[in-house]
């Protein structure tokens, strides 16, 4: 399974730990800006990945956990983490052309034209720059959470 995480700092760890505790819808405000965000990296990382047959794009979901507090953005395909950490470009193979598997190293000739994503995003790293693009969102949405909390 193919995973991205955000490593939050210990301070931010406890200031979410009593915005919890000490008002009341608070930590449906965290689940609130952790469920946006983990729909924002899976739609963010969807347009990022390579595109055959879509198998990649449809397998990358969310997993609320921690009651909503924390998610996990992921893939069960094996063939994931070559797409995500390779910096193979994606081809366009032509319909009878032979082509080599970048997943399983195998020999197929394909049946029909298959265009892969042509977007420059798309030859590596499509769940960590999907992270990264709205990392300024989540950050932004727990820090208004936050000021709401100072008053």
């Amino acid at each position: 399974m193919l995973r991205t995480e955000i490593k939050v700092p210990a301070n931010l760890s406890r200031i979410i730990e009593r915005l919890i505790k000490s008002k009341a819808g608070v930590g449906k405000a965290v689940s609130a800006v952790v469920r946006t965000s983990a729909i924002n990296v899976q739609e963010n990382s969807r347009d990022m990945c390579p595109v055959a047959t879509g198998a990649l794009r449809r397998s990358i979901k969310p997993v609320f956990i921690e009651g909503g507090m924390a998610a996990i953005i992921s893939t069960n395909l094996p063939y994931a983490a070559k797409w995500e950490y390779s910096e193979v470009a994606h081809p366009v193979i032509g319909k009878g052309q032979v082509y080599v598997s970048p997943t399983s190293g195998r020999t197929y000739k394909s049946s029909k034209r298959i265009k892969m994503n042509t977007n420059p995003n798309a030859t590596w790293g499509f769940m960590r720059k999907g992270l990264a693009k709205e990392a300024p969102n989540f950050i932004a949405g727990m820090e208004n959470i936050a000021r709401g909390f100072g008053r």
